[in-house]
C-alpha cells in the first residue's frame, strides 16, 4: 500500500494497514479514535518540521573541518585575521605614531594672531585648503599639482616636496566660516558661514575648473545660522579610477548641511550645478552631522537629541538622547554605532539598537515642575538619556571647539584638546574598550605663545594607501604619519 489518505480511515505505517477512525463518544479509549489520531498527526508534523529544519541548517552552514594540527590552525587564524584582538589592535597601531608631530604648513604672512581655523586637502593634487582668520579661505598648491592626479609614485611623499606656490586667497566670505569640506569624488569645495549682520550662506565651487571667487552661493530662508556640513560617502559599488568624474558619471554628489532650524540637502547634477532642498524642519540647532551610510544621515542637536534622516523615505526619527549639546558625531565601522562628543562630557559610543535610558535620568534632572512654584523659561532638560555602550576615559574637556575623528579600520578615536595651561594634546583611544592608547603632547616651549584655538582634526588617506593624522594646532597644520 502506498499510504495515501482516505477520508474516514487512518493508515498505520508500522502495520501497513488502514483502520477506520472511531468516534470519541463511541470508543473513547480506542487506539484509532479521533483524539488519538489527531495527536499522532500533530506529532508527525512536528517531527517532519524538525527534520526539514536540520537539513536546511546543514546545507546553509559552513562547517570547518577538524584537523589535529592545532598549530596550523593558530597560524592560519593569525595570518587571515579571523580573530581580531580588539584590546591589542588599536594600541599596536597607535604605537607606530611619532611622539612629536611634524609641521606641514605654517602661517607666516600677516599678523601673528591669525590662526588656521579649519582645513581640508586634496590628496590627488596635494592641495591644501585652509580657513585663515575667520572668513578667508586660502589655497596652497604644490608644484606640478595637475600632473600628480594622473601620474603618481607611491614611494614619494608629495606633501614634503618643496612648495613653489605661495598661499593665494581663494574666497572671502561675509561672516565667520563654520565648516569647510572638500569633495574628492567631484573635486568640489563647500563652505558654510555662521551668519551675523549678514545672513549665513552655503559656498559651493569647483577649484579645478573655476578660479578664485567663482562660485555658487545659497542663502537659506528663515535660517539664522549654519553650523555644520558633511559630504555623502561614496559606495564601494560605484568606485572608479577617476575621482573627478566618478560622481557625475554614476551618481549624484550630495551635501548635508545643518542649520539653526532645519536640515538642508544639496545635490549636484551631472552638469555641475547645485540645487537645494529642505529635508526636514527641526526645533533645535543642528550642531553636528555625519553620514552613517550613503542613505542615512545622523544629526546632533543643541538639545541633545540625535536623529536619523533617511534620504530614500524622506523621514527622520529621534533615536538617541544625549545629556548635553552634541558637538561632534562620527560614524564607526558599523552602521548602528555612533561616536558622540559634547561639552563637559566624555566622548561616548552609542548603539542605535540599545537606546535604553541610563542612570543619569535618576540624578535629579527632570522636567516635572513643582505645582506650588512655577518659573518662566523655554529651555528644558530631557527626562531620560540613552545608555552609552563605551565611554572614553580622560576625554572630558571644557573646550567648545573640541575636534574628534574616528578611524574604523584601525579602531582609533582621536581627539584634540586644550588645557587651561595653554598646552594641548592629541589623545587616541581604543574604539572598542575606551582606554587611552596614545597621547601626543605639544612642545613645552610653545606655552609662552598666545593661545590659539584648535578646532580641526582628521585622518587623511594618503595617495600611497597609507593614513596619517592631521590637525590644526597653534595656528599651524601638523601631521603624524605611520
Amino acid at each position: 500500500m502506498d499510504g495515501r489518505e482516505i477520508p474516514g480511515f487512518y493508515f498505520d505505517p508500522e502495520k501497513q494497514k488502514y483502520f477506520q477512525i472511531q468516534k470519541n463518544h463511541q470508543l473513547p479509549h480506542a487506539k484509532y479514535s479521533e483524539e488519538n489520531i489527531k495527536k499522532r498527526r500533530k506529532k508527525l508534523t512536528i517531527e517532519r518540521e524538525g527534520v526539514a529544519r536540520t537539513n536546511k541548517l546543514q546545507k546553509e552552514r559552513v562547517i570547518r573541518q577538524l584537523d589535529r594540527n592545532a598549530l596550523f590552525h593558530a597560524s592560519f587564524d593569525r595570518e587571515m585575521g579571523s580573530r581580531l584582538t580588539r584590546r591589542l589592535w588599536p594600541g599596536a597601531c597607535a604605537s607606530g605614531l611619532p611622539s612629536i608631530p611634524e609641521t606641514m604648513f605654517e602661517w607666516t604672512l600677516g599678523s601673528p594672531n591669525r590662526k588656521t581655523k579649519l582645513f581640508d586637502c586634496d590628496v590627488a593634487t596635494t592641495t591644501i585648503y585652509a580657513v585663515h582668520g575667520d572668513n578667508i579661505i586660502q589655497r596652497r598648491r604644490s608644484s606640478n599639482s595637475s600632473s600628480k592626479r594622473v601620474h603618481r609614485d607611491t614611494d614619494i611623499d608629495y606633501w614634503r616636496e618643496p612648495v613653489s606656490e605661495p598661499w593665494d586667497e581663494f574666497a572671502r566670505l561675509t561672516s565667520s566660516i563654520s565648516s569647510l569640506v572638500y569633495l574628492p569624488h567631484s573635486s568640489a569645495l563647500a563652505a558654510t558661514t555662521e551668519g551675523s549682520d549678514r545672513p549665513p550662506v552655503v559656498y559651493l565651487s569647483d577649484p579645478d575648473r573655476d578660479g578664485p571667487y567663482v562660485n555658487q552661493q545659497f542663502t537659506p530662508k528663515g535660517t539664522s545660522s549654519i553650523w555644520c556640513s558633511a559630504a555623502r560617502p561614496q559606495d564601494s559599488s560605484s568606485a572608479c579610477s577617476a575621482p573627478s568624474s566618478c560622481v557625475a558619471a554614476a551618481d549624484i554628489e550630495s551635501l548635508a548641511v545643518g542649520t539653526s532650524n532645519s536640515l538642508l540637502m544639496f545635490n549636484r547634477s551631472q552638469s555641475g550645478s547645485w540645487d537645494s532642498t529642505t529635508a526636514c524642519k527641526l526645533e533645535s540647532d543642528v550642531l553636528s552631522i555625519d553620514w552613517l551610510s550613503s542613505r542615512l544621515v545622523a544629526l546632533g542637536c543643541r538639545n541633545g537629541e540625535i536623529l536619523l534622516y533617511d534620504t530614500r523615505s524622506k523621514g527622520s526619527s529621534h533615536i538617541l538622547q544625549h545629556p548635553n549639546p552634541v558637538q561632534s558625531l562620527k560614524r564607526t565601522n558599523h552602521d548602528t554605532r555612533i561616536v558622540c562628543a559634547s561639552l563637559y562630557d566624555a566622548i561616548q559610543l552609542y548603539d542605535i539598537r540599545h537606546s535604553r535610558p541610563s542612570s543619569i535620568a535618576n540624578r535629579g534632572y527632570s522636567n516635572r515642575r513643582r505645582p506650588g512654584k512655577r518659573r518662566k523659561g523655554t529651555s528644558s532638560v530631557p527626562d531620560y538619556c540613552s545608555q552609552p555602550v563605551v565611554e572614553y576615559q580622560d576625554s572630558k574637556t571644557d573646550d567648545f571647539n573640541r575636534a574628534v575623528d574616528v578611524h574604523p579600520e584601525l579602531g582609533l578615536v582621536a581627539t584634540l584638546q586644550e588645557s587651561p595651561l595653554r598646552s594641548g594634546s592629541i589623545k587616541m583611544f581604543n574604539m572598542w574598550t575606551g582606554n587611552m592608547v596614545k597621547e601626543i603632547k605639544s612642545n613645552p616651549l610653545d606655552k609662552i605663545l598666545p593661545k590659539r584655538h584648535s578646532s580641526c582634526l582628521k585622518f587623511v588617506y594618503e595617495g600611497d594607501g597609507g593614513v596619517s593624522l592631521w590637525a590644526s594646532w597653534d595656528g599651524e597644520i601638523i601631521r603624524s604619519k605611520w
